[in-house]
């Protein structure tokens, strides 16, 4: 499943920002030139854009031990709501949760995260 999810994220990258997005952080393009970063535009001014691109792809994500862990300032922790952070940067705070919270079981050991929540779209269950 990690390996399966690793090339799906790799393969989304290289999708949205080219080749580019899969070299080394010191010779990637700077975000304002992403394919991504175009597409922020469509909703949110060039600064504003230029801003959420640096924080949703940033080269380094950086880490102080002597800070609070919080996503996007300070490294990242699996009870962060990504996917929250995520809506509220693209829509510029129009939307700000997708009323799905994070992993509340998370396990003393590898991998640390619980089972997957339990979501199954409509329609799915009586199909099968």
């Amino acid at each position: 499943m990690k390996k399966t999810m690793s090339i799906a994220l790799l393969c989304g990258a290289a999708l949205l920002c080219g080749a580019a997005a899969l070299t080394e952080p010191a010779s990637s393009q700077p975000p304002q030139t992403t394919t991504y970063h175009y597409a922020l535009r469509l909703t949110l001014a060039l600064e504003a854009a230029t801003e959420t691109a640096r924080k949703l792809l940033p080269d380094i994500l950086s880490y102080n031990p002597r800070e609070p862990v919080r996503y996007p300032h300070n490294g990242r922790t699996l009870i962060d709501d990504i996917v929250d952070v995520f809506l509220s940067m693209y829509t510029n705070g129009k939307v700000t949760g997708d009323k799905v919270g994070p992993h509340s079981d998370l396990l003393d050991g590898f991998p640390y995260l619980g089972p997957p929540h339990g979501f199954t779209p409509k329609g799915i269950k009586e199909n099968l």
